[in-house]
């Protein structure tokens, strides 16, 4: 998912089951006003390859991004030579 400008992001309650990778975010926004507040909770990410399962970036422009990430279980993903999980510019 590539959003802009998005005040909110619930991703909850999910099954990520067998994808060359699994959660991809990038968020970006111009201003603190809209800046991203999600959340990431209840979901099962298993059996997932090849790129991280959990991604989420915040653009260099917009240090404001904040994602809470909670009750989450990740199990067999293989992702070799990278990371499973991966926060880059986001405050969690």
């Amino acid at each position: 998912m590539d959003v802009q400008n998005t005040q909110n992001l619930h991703f909850r309650n999910n099954l990520v089951e067998g994808n060359q990778g699994g959660l991809n975010i990038r968020a970006d926004s111009r201003g603190s006003a809209t800046s991203l507040k999600g959340w990431i909770h209840n979901n099962l990410f298993v059996l997932n390859r090849n790129n991280p399962t959990l991604y989420i970036e915040g653009r260099q422009s917009s240090p404001y991004q904040e994602v809470t990430i909670y009750r989450n279980y990740f199990t067999r993903n293989i992702s070799p030579y990278k990371n499973t999980i991966v926060l880059f510019q986001v405050r969690t």
